[in-house]
């Protein structure tokens, strides 16, 4: 039986409310199946031990709380989007720009973009984390820093796997499903919302930017999430194609997962939390030549078809 995809004649805040609804429902099922699955494998008293930033050297606790990232992405970033695209278009594909074609060399070069792009960063996150809220907001600063201590030791426990299959899991969990769900979220979809909302790209790339960072609730690294976010923005802009960013997004969460198994299995001793800083004002500002250069380039490459067309949408007119 063919979906009829009702939501499509909702204006755009009324789409924005859908999404919020079924993003909330997909959450509440994975989060609950996550429970019951781990529940059924490790125990409930394992389950339960969760909580606690203490327990996350236990193996046994560090396999539970994966599945339940694992399933937790989905139920966030993958399930949603899905759900909303088949309700909103009768082309849910081209709706998020999942069967769009990009040339190669722009492929090549926002991949490799990355690379000057790494330490720009990694120098953004440096000066965030000198960064303090007024007097007044010391409870939230406090608060800010203590979820941000909680999740960087989790990211850690994570990343200190020094097995093979512990690697690919990480992979999976770190690497694939962040890059494809948050750049279908995101990019895909959200870009596409806020771009009918505002009837303006730009508007649209630093609002999805700003949500994309923010969603993290890690202040300290806020402003190096929100460069990542415009850039991944505009890759899906200028190269007509999703896949794009989710290639570079998945390259550069790849990149912090190999070190931290490099380093647990010995053979280097690179932070993935640094990997890429460099304090030299001269290779900063090359980096940012660079990385200016490639993007400029890009740029002058663009696809002549913009993204986020009408096409497959029923009952909406541009």
């Amino acid at each position: 039986m063919k979906i009829r995809p009702f939501i499509a004649s909702y204006p755009t805040h009324l789409k924005l409310v859908a999404l919020l609804l079924i993003i909330f429902v997909c959450m509440l099922f994975t989060s609950i199946l996550a429970y019951v699955v781990g529940t059924l494998v490790f125990g409930s008293n394992v389950m339960l031990q969760m909580s606690d930033p203490a327990n996350y050297a236990q193996p046994v606790v560090l396999r539970a709380l994966k599945i339940f990232q694992l399933l937790s992405q989905m139920g966030v970033f993958i399930l949603p989007v899905v759900i909303f695209a088949l309700f909103a278009s009768d082309k849910p594909l081209a709706y998020l720009n999942l069967n769009s074609k990009s040339k190669i060399l722009l492929f090549l070069l926002s991949v490799l973009a990355i690379l000057p792009a790494l330490p720009l960063i990694n120098w953004l996150a440096e000066v965030n984390s000198h960064m303090h809220l007024p007097a007044a907001l010391n409870g939230i600063e406090e608060w800010m820093k203590k979820s941000e201590t909680e999740a960087a030791g989790l990211t850690n426990s994570f990343l200190l796997s020094n097995t093979w299959p512990g690697f690919l899991v990480n992979i999976l969990m770190m690497a694939i499903i962040p890059a494809l769900g948050e750049e279908l979220l995101f990019r895909g979809l959200l870009i596409r919302l806020f771009r009918d909302w505002t009837k303006d790209i730009h508007v649209a790339i630093f609002i999805s930017a700003f949500i994309f960072s923010a969603i993290h609730m890690q202040f300290y690294g806020f402003f190096a999430r929100l460069m990542m976010g415009v850039m991944f923005g505009y890759l899906l802009y200028w190269t007509g194609s999703i896949w794009v960013p989710v290639l570079v997004h998945f390259i550069n969460n790849a990149i912090i997962v190999s070190c931290g198994f490099a380093t647990a299995r010995g053979y280097t001793q690179l932070n993935p939390d640094t990997f890429g800083s460099t304090d030299n004002i001269a290779v900063l500002i090359g980096c940012a030549l660079i990385f200016t250069l490639m993007f400029a380039t890009i740029f002058r490459m663009r696809q002549k078809s913009v993204p986020f067309s009408t096409e497959g949408e029923s009952g909406e007119k541009e």
